[in-house]
């Protein structure tokens, strides 16, 4: 009986979640499950979350405030510019920094953009781009570097002449005498 009731359990609690997903892709139920408030200002300003952003890109109308709602995570923020593009009926957003900002990596910096549609969107997809109005602060002091591990100067070999090199010879001889492992046999 328990693992029939265990069964019926798991079953209704993916059938939930097949639920939740659908509603999500519903465009009717998008606003319910709304993460973000997303105002449309006007045409080109749009308002995510009392952080105001500009239309800059509108590719095939790809810009939709409601689902633009649902899939915004609070950590696009952060973000100088947010690419939201459109495959299989999802809406996927990745954010880029603007290309002034010190110390990203080039695949994170806007002028990259091409390269992200083309590699990694569905060709010909629709795409919006947005940017943020008032950008934050660059840091434009670079991090000290951490001093703890100081560089270790490498000693050169000293050269023995000719005349030295019986003193050498037997300074290796008597090194050899004072090891503490033995050589056995492993034969049979």
């Amino acid at each position: 009986m328990t693992e029939e009731h265990s069964k019926k359990k798991k079953q209704s609690l993916l059938s939930k979640s097949i639920e939740h997903a659908i509603a999500v892709t519903d465009n009717d139920n998008a606003e319910q499950f709304a993460i973000a408030e997303v105002l449309q200002l006007s045409s080109e300003k749009i308002k995510i979350n009392q952080e105001t952003y500009l239309l800059v890109v509108n590719h095939k109308q790809g810009f939709d405030a409601a689902r633009l709602a649902v899939r915004y995570n609070p950590v696009l923020k952060k973000y100088d510019y947010i690419v939201g593009d459109w495959g299989y009926g999802q809406l996927r957003l990745r954010g880029f920094y603007d290309d002034q900002r010190p110390q990203v990596k080039i695949d994170q910096k806007i002028s990259t953009l091409q390269d992200y549609l083309l590699e990694y969107c569905n060709f010909g997809c629709a795409y919006f781009v947005i940017e943020r109005e008032r950008k934050l602060p660059y840091a434009t002091k670079l991090k000290p570097r951490n001093h703890r591990y100081k560089r270790r100067v490498v000693k050169t070999p000293k050269i023995v002449s000719k005349t030295n090199s019986s003193q050498a010879t037997k300074a290796l001889h008597s090194s050899k005498k004072n090891t503490k492992f033995k050589i056995r046999n492993l034969g049979k």
